[in-house]
């Protein structure tokens, strides 16, 4: 027993399908996939979806890479600056400390930071209080670098 639907009931009232010019409504087209020549369906990537797959993972890794290195040298720097600073704040109040005594010296900690102090009056009852930091800088060839500290104390 087979059910049959009147035409009505598809189409709601006062409306029509498209008709076409022969008088008839156009089949409905649908994408379906195309089966292989040999008739097994294939579910997969191909090779050349494989290979674009992994030059940009590559480039991926490879920029990931690259960013972490220059994460830790500027970390290392920073460390280095702060350190440099830290001798220098110790030594402008040793200076401060000694009023306007015009002195100088030179200082190494061992482990690659030299310093170089001095006091120089400005004016009268003003002395300028002078420290430079030099430390070894590790990228490419060994190399220095020198960070200039300066100071003013009333004597």
């Amino acid at each position: 027993m087979t059910c049959q639907i009147p035409r009505r009931a598809i189409h709601p009232p006062n409306t029509t399908p498209s008709v076409n010019r022969g008088g008839r409504v156009p089949a409905v087209r649908r994408s379906v996939p195309r089966m292989p020549r040999d008739g097994v369906a294939r579910a997969g990537f191909t090779l050349v979806e494989i290979l674009i797959a992994g030059v940009v993972l590559l480039v991926g890794l490879l920029a990931l890479t690259t960013a972490g290195g220059a994460i830790v040298e500027l970390e290392h720097r920073g460390r280095r600056l702060a350190r440099a600073a830290a001798a220098a704040e110790s030594r402008l109040e040793t200076l401060r400390s000694l009023g306007c005594a015009a002195t100088s010296g030179v200082g190494d900690d061992g482990n690659g930071l030299r310093e170089q102090w001095g006091v120089q009056p400005l004016m009268p009852r003003t002395a300028e209080l002078v420290d430079s930091v030099t430390h070894d800088v590790e990228y490419g060839a060994t190399r220095e670098r020198s960070h200039l500290f300066r100071s003013a104390t009333l004597c």
